[in-house]
C-alpha cells in the first residue's frame, strides 16, 4: 500500500530539486548574458582600433 506522507515528501524533494535547477539555469543564463556583454564590449573597441588605423 502507498503511503500518502511518503508520496507527499517525494513530491516536495521533487519540486525543491526543480526549484534548484530553475535557480541555476538562471544563474548560468545571466553569467553567459555578462559574458557576451564583455565580448561585444571588447569587440567594439576592436572594430574603432582598426578604424583609426585605417584612417591613420
Amino acid at each position: 500500500m502507498d503511503d500518502p506522507i511518503a508520496r507527499l515528501r517525494e513530491e516536495r524533494d521533487l519540486a525543491r530539486a526543480a526549484a534548484a535547477i530553475a535557480e541555476a539555469q538562471c544563474a548560468i543564463r545571466d553569467a553567459l548574458i555578462d559574458e557576451q556583454q564583455e565580448l561585444i564590449e571588447t569587440l567594439r573597441v576592436m572594430a574603432l582600433d582598426a578604424a583609426d588605423h585605417i584612417q591613420d
